[in-house]
């Protein structure tokens, strides 16, 4: 008779387990049944104004605003399943055209003039136009483009580099090009 009690105690583990099992497979089923739509927000987007470019100068195009739609409920949502209708964004009121030098405030990679007299350029070669001189150590901030070709051209110390040119804005504000054996990643 001492075992009775404990073949009980055991029968009643195994019977929780099972039902725990059983609740955990409903309750799972009933998730994984359920659309992927039913959890998405539904997201509108707004044309992009355009804005005028000048010549020799930088303008980013800005991304759509991504604007969330109102959630509904799951009974709203089956109710206007039936009867969809589209909201149509009002346009925003047309802002004066100015025009635009650099790319708005981005993270860029900064750079850093390794060379004293480092030149801004309108364009990449040495015979352009000079937009600036920059000192040694000076902040530039790199727009993302560069030659494709490289240049071989003699530093101040004597050495001979061998580098592409590099599309740079000075803390200044001025956006131009510079010898990219002029610039490194560091101070």
């Amino acid at each position: 008779m001492p075992n009775a009690p404990r073949s009980i105690l055991v029968r009643t583990e195994y019977l929780l387990v099972a039902i725990f099992a059983v609740l955990f497979a409903v309750w799972g089923i009933s998730k994984c049944g359920k659309r992927s739509t039913d959890y998405d927000v539904p997201v509108a987007t707004t044309p992009a104004p355009t804005v005028p470019v000048q010549r020799d100068a930088v303008a980013a195009a800005p991304s759509p605003k991504r604007v969330a739609a109102p959630v509904n409920s799951p009974k709203e949502t089956s109710a206007t399943m039936a009867n969809p209708t589209v909201a149509t964004p009002k346009a925003p009121a047309p802002k004066a055209a100015t025009p635009k030098t650099a790319a708005p405030a981005e993270k860029y990679t900064k750079l850093f003039v390794s060379v004293e007299g480092l030149k801004v350029r309108k364009k990449p070669n040495q015979q352009a136009g000079i937009l600036g001189k920059l000192k040694a150590n000076e902040e530039l901030s790199f727009l993302g483009d560069r030659t494709k070709t490289t240049e071989k051209i003699t530093m101040p110390n004597g050495s001979v580099a061998d580098e592409p040119w590099v599309w740079v804005k000075t803390k200044s504000g001025v956006v131009g090009w510079v010898y990219g054996g002029g610039v490194r990643y560091y101070k």
